[in-house]
């Protein structure tokens, strides 16, 4: 299996007058832009889209093809009324789960803003991204032992990556801890 190196190390030469210059402006930029009001209907607006997208892209890697629509009806609905059809059950159930995590990832972070995030709490996500759904050779909050492949024969992302990206989106979008 083919590897590669990957270094995310940034170097730049601070010892120009021109970088020291454009990363002046650019943090009194964003000290300018942090500091404008944003109207609540309008941030409402902007979390929710946030949150289906993110919904939407996590369970679209394990192959749900829910739209975005599809997504907000969901969240929307009560538990036990089935939005999409009888036949895509899994595809709700995947779409509650990533809903729910999100929601919980957004109050840890609230609550724990300097808690490290360790293999028991992915696990955990985990767990809760994956409870009561049947998928093939995956138990919730344990590792997959094999490569799981869809009817297409296309190598599955493992759910673990998703959850980091969900991770990731819900701890970026969180107000201020």
């Amino acid at each position: 299996m083919p590897s590669w190196e990957v270094n995310f190390d940034l170097h730049v030469d601070t010892t120009r007058p021109s970088i020291i210059t454009d990363l002046a402006q650019v943090h009194a930029l964003a000290a300018v832009i942090r500091a404008i009001p944003i109207p609540p209907a309008v941030q409402q607006r902007l979390d929710r889209l946030n949150i289906v997208r993110a919904v939407r892209g996590t369970t679209g890697i394990e192959g749900t093809e829910m739209s975005e629509e599809e997504v907000a009806q969901v969240m929307a609905s009560e538990d036990a009324a089935p939005i999409p059809g009888p036949d895509r059950e899994r595809d709700e159930q995947e779409t509650r789960n990533a809903t729910t995590l999100m929601q919980h990832v957004t109050q840890y972070v609230r609550q724990h803003p300097d808690a490290p995030l360790n293999e028991p709490l992915i696990l955990n996500f985990h767990r809760m991204l994956t409870g009561g759904i049947n998928y093939p050779h995956n138990e919730p909050a344990s590792y997959r032992n094999r490569i799981c492949r869809k009817w297409t024969d296309r190598i599955q992302v493992n759910r673990i990556a998703a959850q980091l990206s969900l991770i990731l989106i819900c701890a970026e979008s969180a107000p201020d801890r």
